[in-house]
């Protein structure tokens, strides 16, 4: 074996350790990467507590049974808004579906599931296109599923 033969296999051997640190890299980016997405997510969401509180709970003024002022429906509409905006994330695969139905699928489960709020937004199309489809899609996935047995509710989405 030459010198020259030596050096080359050397040199492959680098380069291929290289490369596998240049990949371990690359993947420690990615998920540092994405986990910094979803904390700002999950930071998005959390200014929306009030109105998730007032669903799973703590109820609305005077006993009713659903936003009535304009700023409980601004409140609802900031967090449908989020939702539409997640349903483009899912559809351009920048989060996966699985994630949101972990994540966020109870938040939209006790939204959809108002009684109120589903008649004034969901009986028509009326622009919420994006939480249709994202309603839809999490309809099957198992912790939406599961909310609907717990609650005893089943409303389906409506066609868009």
């Amino acid at each position: 074996m030459s010198v020259a033969d030596i050096a080359t296999s050397i040199g492959t051997v680098l380069t291929g350790i290289g490369l596998c640190y240049t990949g371990f890299q690359l993947r420690l980016s990615w998920k540092t990467g994405r986990n910094t997405f979803l904390l700002q997510l999950y930071q998005m969401m959390d200014q929306h507590n009030e109105l998730h509180a007032r669903l799973i709970g703590v109820g609305w003024p005077g006993g009713r049974k659903g936003p009535k002022t304009h700023e409980e429906w601004i409140q609802v509409g900031r967090a449908l808004g989020l939702f539409e905006y997640i349903s483009i994330l899912v559809k351009d695969g920048f989060l996966d579906l699985n994630t949101v139905d972990r994540l966020y699928a109870y938040r939209l489960f006790h939204i959809v599931n108002n009684e109120v709020i589903r008649a004034q937004h969901f009986s028509e199309s009326d622009g919420w296109g994006g939480v249709v489809e994202l309603w839809s899609e999490l309809d099957s996935k198992p912790t939406f599923r599961s909310l609907a047995v717990k609650f005893g509710v089943d409303h389906a989405p409506p066609s868009i």
